[in-house]
């Protein structure tokens, strides 16, 4: 469904704008891996190395800054898509609480190029 806002007529789907935010990971099955981008309602994971699947439900379990401070979450997330080569990994959000609200606010306040809009 195409949507028009202002003249402008695109196909973004997207219920949430995406940041490109260089530094931002999420912790999946123990493993930290870098985003290509994120929201509030989900992530796009570049040089994903697991087993997930398309449609499988996963447990993002820490939110934060590559090489720096992760804060431990529990955000449960259903795989949207993979990546042709599997690489990249996209996850919706299928709900988070007040606390990763506020974390996931924080760092978007840090900064980043809006993307989607």
């Amino acid at each position: 469904m195409a949507n028009r806002i202002a003249g402008y007529q695109h196909t973004q789907k997207r219920r949430d704008l995406r940041l490109n935010q260089p530094g931002i990971c999420v912790v999946i099955d123990g493993c930290a891996y870098e985003t290509e981008d994120w929201s509030l309602g989900g992530a796009l994971i570049k040089s994903y190395s697991g087993k997930l699947e398309e449609n499988d439900t996963v447990t993002v379990e820490g939110i934060g800054s590559l090489g720096g401070e992760i804060f431990q979450v529990n955000v449960n997330a259903k795989v949207a898509r993979l990546g042709s080569d599997k690489n990249l990994l996209a996850v919706a959000f299928t709900g988070i609480d007040e606390n990763v609200f506020d974390i996931m606010q924080s760092l978007m306040r840090r900064g980043g190029a809006i993307s989607g809009a």
